[in-house]
């Protein structure tokens, strides 16, 4: 008698779970089918953005001319990676209106000099090997 209860509850819960997972099929079938399509009628919609780079570019030149909005907005939100690289790349898209990932790509060739130099606030490009300095930096030039 123990078995067919214990039969009988595993196949009862195999029944509910079918009918759940085909309840769930059918609901998403008739929420889709009222579902349609929309194709670009005008060209005043813009086109979608191709990486996040380009995303965040956006948004942070969107809000650059706001009197209202501090320079420390995009860090208090975490919109961007808080990194040396990140905040060059904010400071360029701020200053040019140049494509993002290019800035971000430009950007990455130029790595942080090690500290063992002494020279602690410039940057080296890989590229040529040149040191530059910061802004700010004027005693180091």
């Amino acid at each position: 008698m123990q078995r067919i209860t214990k039969a009988a509850f595993v196949l009862l819960n195999l029944l509910g779970q079918a009918s759940l997972l085909i309840g769930r099929w059918f609901n998403a079938r008739r929420f889709r089918s009222q579902l349609r399509r929309e194709e670009r009628k005008d060209a005043s919609q813009p086109e979608p953005l191709p990486t996040r780079t380009h995303v965040w570019a956006q948004i942070i030149r969107q809000f650059r001319d706001v009197p209202a909005v501090d320079r420390g907005w995009t860090d208090r939100v975490g919109l961007l990676p808080k990194t040396p690289q990140w905040e060059r790349w904010e400071d360029l898209v701020l200053t040019t209106d140049a494509d993002a990932k290019e800035l971000y790509d430009q950007n990455t060739e130029v790595i942080p000099e090690p500290k063992e130099t002494g020279v602690t606030s410039g940057l080296r490009d890989r590229a040529t090997g040149e040191v530059r300095h910061r802004a700010g930096n004027s005693a180091l030039r």
